[in-house]
């Protein structure tokens, strides 16, 4: 609430106020795209009772997101697996997240270094589409790395969990 309040004051770049920043955020059809060709906007679901903004400028939003996927891909950068990935052997990400808004994790997952495509596919998911169609998704696509919600990554290994077992309903002739 209070960063909302003094909005003028958490930002560095004095040219932002927040009713450009809100009317942004409010249109769908700016979902993925910088606010003013500059600056990527994300916003909390509002939960709390007052949605955040939160803006960043596209170079520092570059140097986050490919600090984010540096760690991710940590143990994948190594030399030894160089030659597991790429050259059309693409690493696979999932990511499913809230995909109506401007949501930081929807924001990430359309952010590619330059090259990025060459090494890494990425799959957006969106947590409200049906578990069904979304465990049909991950299974066609099989992802090296799967990113979620907690509580719906739970759903999804409990899915899988139940999928493996087998059967303890008799049989009907």
């Amino acid at each position: 609430d209070e960063m909302m309040r003094r909005f003028r004051a958490t930002v560095t770049d004095g040219a932002l106020d927040l009713a450009e920043v809100e009317r942004h955020a409010a249109d769908p059809a700016t979902i993925g795209r910088l606010l003013a060709k500059r600056f990527a906007v994300a916003t909390t679901s509002g939960t709390t009772g007052t949605i955040g903004h939160f803006v960043t400028d596209r170079s520092d939003f570059a140097r986050i997101s490919g600090a984010m996927f540096a760690r991710i891909l940590r143990h994948r950068l190594l030399r030894s697996q160089n030659l597991r990935f790429g050259f059309g052997r693409r690493y696979r990400m999932a990511m499913v997240v809230a995909t109506g808004g401007h949501f930081i994790s929807r924001l990430v997952s359309d952010f590619r270094p330059g090259g990025g495509d060459l090494f890494v596919q990425m799959k957006l998911l969106s947590v409200t589409d049906p578990l069904e169609r979304v465990v049909d998704a991950l299974e066609r696509f099989q992802p090296h790395y799967l990113h979620g919600y907690p509580s719906f990554l739970e759903l999804l290994a409990e899915e899988r969990l139940a999928a493996s077992r087998p059967s303890c309903a008799p049989e009907r002739p």
